[in-house]
This record gives structure tokens, sequence and C-alpha cells, in this order.
């Protein structure tokens, strides 16, 4: 996926992203689930049932953090084999991106972001204790439509 070889049409997806080295492509596709390749390989379904909500792969492609439609929560697993499950928070919260160090989740929980702290270096992540960032409404915000800059920014619309 370094932009050499043949053109590949991928149908229209729900949700689409790559990981930051370009070996892992995923995709949602409704009523298929999340699949994923690696290097170009044919696409793999993730062994992670359900519908997303959001998907976000870790910065090393070493974890997903994901919302399911069916199941309130934040949760995170090991990718791309799927192992040790861990609730990162509780209730309906959506969008989940991570910290361009990977040391941290964002999410949205109502118009409200909030920020937990991810600790990876025993190799058995563990989530920290969640801190409210700010409230969307309170900034004029369009909640959940956000990104995280290289710098740590968040890259968020305005409403007029």
């Amino acid at each position: 996926m370094d932009g050499t070889g043949e053109t590949t049409r991928i149908r229209s997806a729900l949700w689409a992203g790559t990981s930051r080295d370009g070996r892992y492509l995923l995709t949602h596709y409704w009523k298929d689930g999340l699949r994923y390749s690696i290097d170009g390989s044919a696409k793999e379904p993730a062994p992670i049932a359900g519908e997303f909500d959001g998907i976000a792969l870790s910065p090393d492609a070493r974890f997903l953090a994901y919302t399911l439609t069916s199941e309130p929560g934040l949760f995170m697993k090991r990718f791309p084999e799927a192992t040790g499950l861990i609730a990162v928070a509780s209730g309906h919260v959506t969008k989940p991106l991570w910290s361009v160090d990977g040391n941290e989740l964002f999410y949205w929980k109502g118009d409200t972001l909030l920020a937990i702290p991810i600790d990876v270096a025993s190799g058995e992540p563990k989530a920290g204790t969640a801190r409210v960032l700010f409230s969307a409404a309170d900034q004029r915000l369009v909640a959940q439509q956000y990104d995280v800059a290289v710098d740590g920014r968040f890259l968020m619309l305005q409403k007029a």
C-alpha cells in the first residue's frame, strides 16, 4: 500500500482507514463487519463481532479501540489477533481516536470530549482514569466531528 502496483476498487464502505505505516487497510461495510488486509493481501474478517459505531487503530497498529452499536462502552483489543479485551470506558460513548503517541484515547460522551490514558509499557495495556477535556456546546463546536493533528492539537468544526 505504498502507491505502487495495480489499482483495486474498494466498494463503498461505512468507514475506511489505514495504519500509519500503510501496512494495514481496514474497511467496515454494512452487514459485513470490519475487514482488514495486510500489505495489500486479501481482506480478512476481523475477529471482533458486532456492528461498529467507531473504530481507531493505535499509531503502532498493535491495538484496536472500538465502540459497538449493540453494547455501550469503549473497548480495545490487540490487533490483528483480537486478544486481551479491555473495557476502557462505560456508557454510551462514540468516536474513539488515539493520541499521536498512542498513550491516550479520546472519545465523546454526548457533547463532551474526554481523554483516558492507556499504559502499554508493560505489554498488558491498562486504562487509567478519564478526564474531561471540554464540552462542544460551550465552544459552539460540532460534536463528534474531529481529528487529532500530528502536533496533538484538535481539529474541529465550529458552528456559525
